[in-house]
């Protein structure tokens, strides 16, 4: 008997999703340097805003990972 394979979209546009995430993050943190001369920002500015990302991201995937598992 021949076994097809499935192709789950859902599945890959998660991955694709979480991939562009990251990519945002590792951005912002390259581009610190350029954005604190540009903007004016002081290191503990720049940090504040990096850290408030993943603050938010980490309660948005606890929270997400509660609701998925329902």
């Amino acid at each position: 008997m021949k076994k097809t394979v499935s192709f789950d979209w859902w599945l890959t546009g998660i991955c694709f999703s979480r991939s562009l995430t990251q990519a945002i993050t590792m951005t912002y943190a390259a581009a610190i340097p350029v954005l604190q001369q540009e903007w004016g920002m002081t290191a503990t500015k720049a940090g504040t805003v990096s850290s408030g990302f993943q603050l938010g991201y980490g309660v948005s995937l606890l929270v997400i990972s509660i609701l998925a598992d329902r």
